[in-house]
């Protein structure tokens, strides 16, 4: 052990005058104790490559900000639950696999992590025009108000309709609701910000 941060500030200098071999982060840091310490990793990966090896602790899985950060390669990462993480020992394993360029993350995380990169590439696959009517169907808008909102016929609609849930595999079924399957697809996918670009 050769220091200790309060937050991300004190951290990054902290990095830079010591030079660990591993950076141990909770993602909740100060001061809004969101995802400070991923924006860090995203920063200190940038700054260092993978010579940093980087541990995440978290009690959730920050899909968004993770695959942003995995994205750049996955050698010396770690992501691991912290009420998963039952023994010191797995957390010492970690920490040495890490600092060796090798990766620690939690299968639940990549269990999300692959859910949500299914989901990114099942909403790539729509047009622009099927990404709008999904959007407004996350609205909570009925078709009507749909081809209202769009200026498109009601029939338009409900073409548009049956080709986004056909493109996220979303069958006809008596036991599922596919315009609210749809909505979550969207809202997973794209964390409530919008859909990616065609």
């Amino acid at each position: 052990m050769v220091g200790q941060a309060a937050d991300c500030t004190v951290l990054g200098a902290l990095v830079a005058n010591v030079v660990p071999d591993v950076v141990v982060l909770d993602i909740r840091m100060p001061p809004s104790f969101t995802v400070e310490g991923l924006v860090a990793a995203e920063g200190l990966r940038t700054e260092h490559g993978n010579r940093l090896g980087i541990l995440l602790l978290s009690h959730h899985v920050e899909v968004s900000h993770a695959l942003d950060l995995l994205d750049g390669g996955v050698e010396g990462i770690g992501y691991l639950l912290k009420d998963r993480v039952l023994d010191p020992g797995e957390l010492v394993e970690a920490i040495q696999r890490v600092g060796d360029g090798g990766t620690a993350i939690d299968p639940l995380v990549i269990q999300h992590l692959l859910k949500r990169r299914r989901a990114d590439e099942r909403l790539a696959a729509l047009t622009e025009r099927e990404q709008d009517v999904l959007a407004q169907m996350a609205e909570g808008r009925s078709n009507k108000a749909i081809a209202a909102q769009l200026h498109l016929s009601g029939k338009t609609v409900e073409s548009h309709s049956g080709h986004i849930f056909a493109k996220l595999g979303l069958g006809d079924s008596p036991d599922e609701h596919r315009r609210v399957l749809a909505v979550l697809t969207y809202l997973r996918g794209a964390d409530g910000h919008g859909l990616p670009a065609s």
